[in-house]
Order: structure tokens, then sequence, then C-alpha cells
């Protein structure tokens, strides 16, 4: 299994246990993105608009596709393995379902996860019901 497939298959395991509300996510000290912690590894999920470092306009981004990647760090927070949606649609053959899509939504669960989205929501219900 090529590193590219390893983390993919890691992206659909974190994707399942995330959904099935197994792990928890907090928000990281980098902008978009979020982290989960286990015993000997951190991972984070980031989401980017086109070209890595390069600086975009807002307007810009609106209208340039996310893209997302996975980063894995040691305990020592050095960074151990990365990669993006479009390396792993690239390089992993037959990556199912579309890893963008997948990853997007990894994403959006880690971040309600870090935010408390579910709680928040459940109170204004109950505020108002």
């Amino acid at each position: 299994m090529t590193v590219d497939e390893k983390v993919w298959k890691l992206a659909q395991l974190l994707h399942d246990k995330t959904g099935s509300g197994k792990i928890k996510w907090d928000r990281s000290p980098s902008k978009n993105s979020f982290l989960t912690a286990f015993p000997n590894y951190s991972v984070q999920i980031s989401e980017g608009w086109g070209i890595q470092g390069v600086q975009l306009s807002p307007l810009v981004a609106s209208a340039v596709p996310k893209h997302y990647s996975i980063s894995i760090f040691n305990e020592d927070g050095g960074l151990v393995e990365q990669a993006g949606d479009p390396t792993i649609k690239a390089n992993v053959n037959g990556a199912s379902p579309d890893p963008n899509a997948l990853m997007a939504e990894l994403y959006s669960m880690a971040r309600r996860s870090a935010v408390g989205a579910d709680a928040a929501l459940d109170e204004l219900i109950a505020e108002l019901s």
C-alpha cells in the first residue's frame, strides 16, 4: 500500500468514526483546520483554496474550488505525513467515493465537533420550543 493509499484509508476511517461520534475534534491554532489526538499522533484536517502558498483575495477564493488535506503529527509536533485530496485523487486508483467530497464532509463534521454545533443547536431549539 502506498503512502497516499494509507492516507486515503485514514481519511475514510476518520470520516466513519467522526460520523458515528467516536472521534472528537478540537480547534487548531492554524486557520481553517481542526485537530484530533491519539496516544502517539495527532491528525489535522485543513481546508484551503487554489495553489498552496499563493494568497488569494476573498473574491477570487470564493470562485476557486476548495481542497482538503490531512496532516499527521508525532507527539513532538513534527510533521510525519501530509496528503491532500488532489494528490489522493491523482495517485490512488479507483479512489471512491470522490476524495474531495469525502474530505469536505470530514472537514465539516470536524468543524461542527470542535465548535460544539450540535449542543448549540439543541440548546437553541429547546429555548424556542
